[in-house]
């Protein structure tokens, strides 16, 4: 019987255990270095504005590299751009449970948390930590009342909004929540003070925010004179905006100023052709011009380009109504 050279088996069985450290590692470093790829192209993408592309690359990124909290957080600002806020929830909630001290990233959560209307959880986020933190962050105070009003403590929201107000006088979005309380709230409705706070917003905030925040509540409130006038002001400073072209032009069209209508929203499906609203208000003001046939080629063609396509199709069976042409409408419900 042949004797085991048991030298040559620990030599052996030391040379396995290297080699597979070290595809280990070499794979790890290979991993690693293909991320990197798609973190690149994701940045790349977002310099040229293409947010779509960012997303994708993020996404692999993100699913090789997860523990990069900076670029999860990054992508997760980029989601909440893009008004995914289901994925976005998720990538703050995962970025908090590795790091609570993140602070930028609760903040952003909070923010997601009150789009997706889950008042009671931002309100947690903002008492049990932030506003721990920082008292008197007259923002903070800002979105906390946006809880309270979420959650039908009104008036518990007008004493946070005028703290804040207190803090930071040129927090317009402190004025247009009081603005909205007294307008709208069923039990301290009074469209006098609304205007007020408004008035107050216009008098002591000089900035852009003020102007939107003032054209958005004319509008809200069928004033579209008004509206229009303010809406003028944000595109004299910045002429592709398009959610105010797109305010602007409706403004326009009610006051049958069809051919401003018209330039606006024009240059709105332009700047994003991906938007659906802004098809569907060009092809009413094409239709209001006396020209439905290039309304209804107008939401023909958003159909190809537009991932909302419900509001287009039932934009598209309206007209469709209106020209008579029952066959079109029925396909397009």
């Amino acid at each position: 019987m042949r004797k085991i050279n048991k030298r040559f088996v620990l030599i052996l069985t030391a040379v396995v255990i290297l080699l597979g450290v070290g595809t280990y590692f070499l794979h790890g470093y290979q991993l690693r270095r293909n991320a990197r790829v798609f973190l690149d192209r994701a940045q790349e993408a977002l310099k040229q504005g293409r947010r779509d592309v960012a997303a994708k690359n993020f996404q692999w990124y993100t699913e090789l590299a997860p523990h990069d909290l900076d670029a999860q957080q990054q992508f997760a600002e980029l989601l909440i751009d893009l008004r995914a806020y289901g994925p976005a929830y998720f990538r703050l909630e995962t970025i908090l449970r590795q790091d609570p001290e993140r602070t930028q990233a609760r903040r952003m959560l909070v923010d997601v948390l009150l789009n997706i209307g889950r008042f009671r959880d931002a309100e947690e986020h903002l008492e049990q930590y932030l506003l721990k933190v920082n008292p008197d962050d007259a923002e903070l105070l800002t979105k906390l009342a946006r809880c309270q009003r979420g959650l039908g403590q009104s008036r518990e929201a007008v004493r946070t909004l005028e703290k804040a107000i207190h803090l930071q006088p040129d927090l317009a979005a402190a004025y247009a929540q009081l603005a909205g309380i007294y307008r709208y709230d069923p039990d301290l409705k009074d469209p006098q003070k609304a205007d007020e706070w408004i008035a107050k917003m216009l008098a002591t905030v000089k900035n852009e925010e003020a102007l939107r925040t003032a054209a958005i509540y004319y509008y809200q409130s069928d004033r579209y004179d008004q509206a229009l006038q303010y809406t003028r002001d944000i595109l004299a400073k910045k002429n592709d905006d398009v959610d105010f072209l797109i305010l602007g032009a409706d403004c326009a069209r009610r006051l049958e100023q069809l051919d401003l209508a018209r330039t606006w929203a024009e240059k709105a499906v332009a700047l994003d052709p991906q938007r659906a609203d802004g098809y569907t208000l060009l092809a009413a003001i094409q239709a209001a011009q006396g020209h439905p046939d290039e309304g209804m080629a107008t939401l023909q063609n958003a159909l190809k380009k537009v991932s909302d396509r419900a509001t287009v199709l039932a934009s598209l069976a309206e007209m469709s109504l209106n020209q008579g042409d029952e066959k079109t409408a029925e396909n397009a419900i």
